[in-house]
């Protein structure tokens, strides 16, 4: 069963609680009688543009102070380009 055709409940277990983590979604789902694994989920939340390790609610993330905040980090963060960077063994 695709993971995506119950999205709305997914979202639903996010917007009621402002801090999720994902063994609590994949409890819930299971409640239903739905079973998704970590990974599954780690992906579903990829596709929707929403970080999992902890999720504040969609409300909180579409805040335009938050996003002006995130805005800000992201163009005062050092690039690095892996292409250039060198390793150097410590052995």
């Amino acid at each position: 069963m695709q993971i995506e055709t119950h999205a709305a409940l997914i979202l639903r277990f996010v917007d009621h609680k402002s801090i999720m983590m994902l063994r609590e979604i994949r409890a819930g789902l299971a409640k239903v009688g739905v079973s998704a694994g970590f990974g599954t989920l780690w992906r579903f939340f990829g596709r929707h543009r929403m970080t999992r390790k902890k999720v504040c609610s969609r409300r909180v993330q579409n805040r335009s102070d938050v996003m002006r905040q995130c805005r800000t980090l992201f163009e005062t963060k050092l690039d690095l380009y892996p292409n250039l960077s060198v390793f150097i063994d410590e052995a």
